[in-house]
């Protein structure tokens, strides 16, 4: 069968969704392999944080692990061994309390220790830091299989099932509280970005298809757009039980009020902040402290 080659030093052409759609191959089981595969998924993931996710192999390190740890108790034993013998009475008379001078069983012995022990620690510490990176967000693992189901499953369906793995990591720069998602869920998703205000501008061709149905925003835009909803709300915080306070007479009913306002401000720093719990419990304290200035002050009225 006769193919037209395209020559050496153009472009490749970069084929449309339409054209994707018409190819015949692409209905049965390679479906977008050719033209879109893991240099387009790749592409895709690298473009945002919410689009990136990589297992962690928890199972494959730990058994590694474990393995490197055997070996080295058994260096570690031969070792003890070795020592113990050179120190009895009838063997032969060496420097056990000198570097420079011991014998080359225990120099073998020490040298294959160490080369154990280190890739032992270097593994472990990879690990280590590994472990220490959020789960993935559901959001992010949606993302990435809804692309994949959206692009005609450009790669195997064996390797795209790592994606379902429960060992799946972060690797974004910060975590995002509460409100930033529910921001970019119910705000930039449904407006399409504050009708385009808050999207990101990705230099990208018209007819790239790799990022056609995705909404990126700009996380400077939306972080500043967070803040600006945590500040108005903290603001009504402190404003609005002032006024309330005054409008109630009963003890009863003020207490009502502050123990309100306190179980909202504390529900506003769990889910509008990433602050750990002893900070919100100390800034909880603080604001009750407020509330209780402000019947006081209710009170002398």
């Amino acid at each position: 069968m006769a193919q037209n080659e395209q020559p050496a030093d153009t472009e490749p052409a970069r084929l449309t969704r339409e054209e994707l759609d018409d190819k015949p191959w692409t209905v049965p089981n390679n479906l977008g392999r050719k033209y879109i595969g893991y240099k387009e998924l790749a592409r895709y993931m690298a473009a945002d944080d919410d689009f990136l996710a990589l297992r962690r192999f928890d199972k494959a390190h730990c058994r590694l692990l474990l393995m490197l740890q055997a070996q080295v108790a058994e260096i570690e034993e031969e070792l003890d061994l070795l020592n113990e013998s050179l120190s009895q009475r009838q063997a032969k008379d060496v420097d056990n309390g000198s570097v420079r001078h011991d014998t080359p069983e225990r120099k073998e012995v020490l040298g294959r220790l160490h080369r154990k022990i280190r890739e032992y620690d270097e593994l472990l510490c990879r690990y280590a830091n590994m472990k220490a990176r959020p789960q993935a967000p559901r959001k992010t693992v949606k993302n990435i299989k809804t692309w994949l189901q959206r692009n005609m499953s450009p790669i195997a369906p064996e390797e795209a099932k790592a994606f379902d793995a429960q060992d799946l990591m972060s690797l974004a720069r910060s975590q995002k509280s509460a409100v930033r998602h529910l921001t970019e869920q119910y705000l930039l998703a449904p407006t399409h970005g504050l009708f385009g205000l808050l999207a990101k501008r990705q230099q990208q061709r018209p007819d790239d298809h790799v990022f056609q149905g995705t909404l990126q925003g700009s996380d400077d835009q939306l972080d500043f757009v967070t803040s600006v909803i945590i500040f108005v709300s903290a603001t009504a915080m402190l404003i609005a039980p002032l006024w309330i306070l005054t409008t109630v007479h009963t003890l009863q009913e003020k207490l009502a009020v502050i123990t309100a306002f306190l179980v909202a401000f504390l529900a506003i720093l769990t889910w509008g902040t990433i602050s750990r719990a002893f900070e919100i419990l100390a800034a909880t304290a603080g604001y009750s402290a407020v509330l209780v200035v402000f019947l006081q002050i209710g009170d002398s009225k």
